[in-house]
């Protein structure tokens, strides 16, 4: 499915709203089980997936090490900042 519609169910989830968001079985497997590792390689953003992980009791140093061994994404300058 789409990223938006995963960040939208994990959203609502913290809102405590049932989501009726169409998740595929991984994306609902992920969310229920919780599974941070493949809710981050989902495209779950960065900021959901700290505030989903504090809601089930975990800290960031926690859920951290199922991110182990992730590359992470490589900042770039904008094409507007010439320095």
């Amino acid at each position: 499915m789409s990223a938006y519609l995963l960040n939208r169910a994990v959203f609502d989830r913290l809102r405590g709203v049932e989501s009726e968001s169409a998740l595929s079985d991984d994306e609902r497997r992920a969310v229920d089980k919780p599974d941070f590792r493949a809710l981050y390689l989902l495209g779950l953003h960065p900021v959901l997936l700290n505030a989903y992980a504090r809601s089930r009791g975990l800290r960031r140093d926690d859920y951290r090490k199922q991110l182990e061994g992730l590359a992470a994404t490589e900042e770039v300058t904008p094409r507007w900042r010439t320095s």
